[in-house]
């Protein structure tokens, strides 16, 4: 169901929506049907259809809050924040408060994780970066060191280090990666 919903493949999921409460609720896996719950309202508002996607989201509160289930809620966060800020609002359940704060802090500790694999996606250090960058055109060890103001074995040691990070063993396997 989450690969149908990630994938928009929302007429598959809805396909499958039958079967997959029918089978949760009939093995009394209430974490299942929840998350199927959520997945048909993040699908819901995925279409704009705002109704539809509260009705399933009351659906998932009604079976999760009273065990305190609040992580499928968080996951898809983002897109149910607003629903589920606007249902606290009209109290309608015990623990909106709690999830809804749960929520809030889940999406910013998610972003703040992002912002950090953003600025690392690269492996190398700024100054692996240059040598690869150097190595990958051919430059002797000499010419890197030129280039850069550094010793020839400083260059060699930097050079080691890139070819130990990316997993090759010469400047020709440079030439068609992307540092």
């Amino acid at each position: 169901s989450l690969m149908l919903l990630l994938e928009n493949r929302r007429t598959e999921l809805y396909a499958l929506t039958e079967w997959a409460m029918d089978t949760a609720f009939a093995m009394n896996y209430p974490l299942l049907q929840t998350c199927h719950l959520i997945f048909l309202a993040r699908a819901k508002i995925d279409e704009r259809r705002g109704g539809e996607a509260a009705i399933h989201l009351r659906e998932a509160l009604a079976i999760a809050l009273p065990d305190r289930v609040y992580l499928p809620f968080a996951e898809h966060g983002e897109a149910l924040l607003p629903l589920l800020e606007q249902m606290h609002m009209s109290s309608e359940y015990t623990g909106m408060e709690e999830l809804t704060a749960f929520c809030v802090r889940y999406a910013k500790g998610m972003k703040t994780v992002r912002t950090l694999l953003d600025k690392g996606s690269s492996i190398l250090t700024p100054r692996e970066k240059e040598v690869a960058v150097l190595a990958r055109e051919r430059l002797s060890l000499q010419e890197i060191a030129s280039k850069l103001s550094i010793s020839v074995n400083t260059a060699k040691t930097l050079l080691k280090n890139v070819y130990r990070k990316l997993g090759v063993n010469s400047k020709a396997q440079l030439k068609n990666m992307d540092f």
